[in-house]
């Protein structure tokens, strides 16, 4: 399970534990709007109330990729062929 957080952080749970496996700090000083993963699992997608759109991966916790957008993203999906769409304002 994943959770965004309005201070910029991301959670990963698992069911066997009572706190957090990792957390990653991924829009410092912005909230996080979206979280979405690949069908491999391998890497996801984050989205900030900083206008910023970044690709991570999964298996390293590493940023790899970061974009701008040009207003907060509220609405990101993967699809399983592995095409992002994100929606801001009235725009997909």
């Amino acid at each position: 399970i994943s959770i965004g957080h309005s201070h910029g952080g991301v959670s990963f749970w698992t069911p066997n534990f009572g706190k957090p496996v990792v957390q990653i700090l991924c829009h410092p000083a912005s909230s996080v709007n979206t979280i979405s993963f690949t069908k491999s699992g391998n890497h996801f997608v984050t989205t900030g109330s900083d206008c910023k759109m970044k690709v991570w991966d999964m298996r390293t916790f590493k940023e790899l990729y970061q974009y701008y957008t040009p207003a907060p993203v509220t609405s990101a999906s993967i699809s399983q062929t592995g095409l992002l769409s994100v929606g801001f304002e009235d725009t997909v």
